[in-house]
């Protein structure tokens, strides 16, 4: 990422001056700073380090692990004796130059010592000895001894110019005294914009090395992004990781996987990198600091008591989807080709943040997520301190948060909305995700006709989706056909719990306990495949086949019903009356034919379409 030229009140030579000693009294030396983006950066001179620093530290952009921990306990050692300090940060359209001025501006955050260091528990990509600190332009880390802190401008905030001062508080008491070094003058031209990412540090990848288990060469770049509303309710950094493979050509548009963790996991764990051709960017980052499975939380959060009359927004959705954006910006991705997906926490945020943005990715894989959040109960009272109580509170836009993060209901509610393709798995037994949730969310997409594929067991949290797909066929701008009712699916059930559970033999394990009627393994739809769709405005056409080899498809030929889904040009008006036909492409003869009627959504549904191994050619016409 190429940074504009920073208006610099106080360079980093200037910064790293004031750094040489340590300061005098509890004022605060060598502030400056930078506006960019929306965003105005301050740094100054730590008036406490917990700890002598070298010469040699002072210069270094972090220090080892182990005196950073030594560093933060005894910053909260000190806090709990009331002797702790903090930085009180002030904002004015005048000048900051003595108690009247002081009392006249606005203060505008608290920074705690040790600022500067990186966030996030997951710094093993640095391949490093020291915890760095970060980076306010790319890849230059500020040097050890200074503190930091970002200020984002509310969106609707006019351009003008602004003075800070930045105050040491220790143990809650302030000294008010102002001078050069902790009051800015000339002020800082401030405009509202979109906060950018920070490079930090890139990480190559080897020929020979896994990152995600795709093989290199590639490079990970690793990004921070300090935020505000609408991204978070409270100022928060955010890490990024952009993984970009050797063979990314800027001439030819990339695939983008978006890869969302699950619960413990960050930007470099908790999932995997899909081999995509040509190529494929992956974006990741850390659900921190709040595990809100990828959606938000009340904008109250950790401000006050929630209110009655608040809302729960979608800050960590929107800061997903604004990534997106920024890295749209930046490489050439082709909008056709762009996936979500991931596991627990992350499975349920790829299902809730690309399956109700069917405009935007073609594709969701979720393993063990939670799609309908009503009929979970283990987790959803455990998020009561983030969401409230059960239907007590609406969400931004008006709905019920309840019903909003309920698939079964969203689809329902919005039949003719197209979605990605579902690729899903969930676990029988897998207590804390709840059965009965899944079982909901399949039927809601059989009944409202939606392309998917679910796989389920008795492995519980470790049930995993399998559906190897063709981003050829799979791409945003194709079509491609739902499937409903075919007799190669297994017995879902209705998730209604047995009298007593059934045991169903394991190879090589324990027997496992089946609590749910249907059967206690299986699958829906994922023998079926199809290729090369015409989408036309008066014809529709696609070839549609069995799975075959070694795990393919049980029998030779199976019957489905099919509803032409995401089509571009084929639009049909409710009631509308069309005949279709059913080709053999090894012999070229025709197995069947028949009419059918739009539904009153205008869906053109087939009935017992038979499907061969061979392959089958649909065609459907006025």
């Amino acid at each position: 990422m190429k940074v504009g030229k920073p208006l610099l009140l106080v360079g980093l030579f200037g910064l790293l001056v004031a750094l040489a000693g340590r300061a005098d009294g509890e004022q605060v030396k060598g502030l400056g700073a930078f506006h960019r983006s929306g965003q105005t950066f301050l740094t100054w001179q730590a008036v406490e380090t917990y700890g002598e620093l070298s010469a040699e530290q002072r210069m270094a952009g972090g220090l080892e692990a182990a005196d950073h921990k030594r560093r933060l306990a005894e910053r909260d050692k000190a806090d709990k004796a009331k002797t702790g300090v903090r930085y009180w940060v002030y904002r004015s359209a005048k000048p900051i130059a003595d108690a009247a001025s002081l009392a006249a501006a606005e203060k505008v955050g608290e920074v705690a010592p040790l600022s500067i260091y990186y966030p996030g528990r997951n710094r093993n990509h640095w391949r490093s000895a020291l915890l760095p600190t970060v980076c306010i332009e790319d890849e230059k880390p500020l040097p050890n001894g200074a503190e930091l802190f970002v200020h984002t401008l509310d969106k609707q905030e006019k351009p003008g110019k602004f003075y800070y001062a930045v105050l040491v508080a220790r143990a809650g008491e302030v000294d008010r005294t102002i001078g050069k070094g902790n009051s800015l003058a000339p002020p800082v031209a401030e405009a509202s914009g979109e906060p950018q990412p920070v490079l930090q540090r890139i990480r190559p990848i080897g020929p020979k090395e896994h990152y995600m288990y795709q093989e290199g060469p590639a490079e990970v770049r690793y990004y921070l992004r300090w935020v505000h509303e609408p991204y978070s309710n409270l100022p928060r950094v955010f890490i990024w990781a952009v993984a970009v493979p050797g063979k990314y050509d800027p001439s030819q548009p990339a695939a983008l996987q978006v890869m969302v963790h699950g619960w413990g996991g960050s930007q470099d764990a908790g999932t995997y990198w899909y081999g995509v051709g040509p190529s494929c960017i992956r974006i990741s980052s850390m659900n921190d600091p709040v595990q809100d499975w990828w959606y938000g939380y009340h904008e109250d959060l950790g401000i006050r008591r929630l209110r009655p009359d608040g809302v729960i927004r979608n800050y960590t959705e929107r800061r997903v989807l604004s990534m997106m954006d920024w890295v749209r910006g930046h490489w050439k991705i082709d909008p056709n080709r762009i996936f979500i997906e991931g596991q627990s926490m992350g499975g349920t945020g790829a299902l809730h943040i690309g399956g109700k943005r069917g405009e935007l990715f073609a594709y969701v894989n979720s393993w063990v997520g939670i799609a309908c959040w009503p009929d979970n109960g283990w987790f959803r009272n455990g998020e009561q301190s983030k969401w409230g109580e059960r239907y007590q509170y609406m969400n931004y836009n008006g709905a019920k948060f309840d019903e909003w993060m309920d698939l079964a209901w969203w689809l329902r509610k919005y039949p003719t909305q197209e979605t990605p393709f579902f690729s899903f798995a969930n676990g029988k037994n897998d207590g804390a995700i709840g059965w009965e949730q899944a079982v909901k969310f399949v039927r809601a997409l059989q009944e409202t006709k939606r392309a998917f594929v679910f796989r389920w067991g008795l492995g519980g949290h470790s049930e995993r989706a399998i559906f190897m797909f063709d981003p050829r066929t799979m791409a945003l701008d194709k079509s491609l056909p739902a499937f409903v009712n075919c007799s190669l699916d297994d017995d879902l059930g209705t998730a209604r719990k047995l009298p007593q559970p059934k045991t169903v033999p394991v190879r090589n394990e324990k027997p496992r306990q089946d609590p749910f009627d249907g059967d206690s393994a299986g699958q829906i739809n994922s023998h079926l495949r199809w290729e090369d769709a015409a989408d036309e405005k008066d014809r529709y056409e696609v070839t549609i086949f069995l799975t075959s080899g070694q795990h393919g498809a049980p029998k030779e030929e199976c019957t489905v019903d099919m509803t032409p889904r995401r089509c571009q040009n084929f639009k049909a008006a409710p009631g509308e009356r069309f005949k279709w036909t059913n080709t053999s492409v090894p012999d070229g003869k025709e197995v069947q034919s028949g009419a059918a009627v739009a539904d009153q959504l205008g869906l053109v549904t087939l009935e017992q379409v038979k499907v061969a191994k061979g392959k089958n050619r649909i065609k459907i016409f006025r």
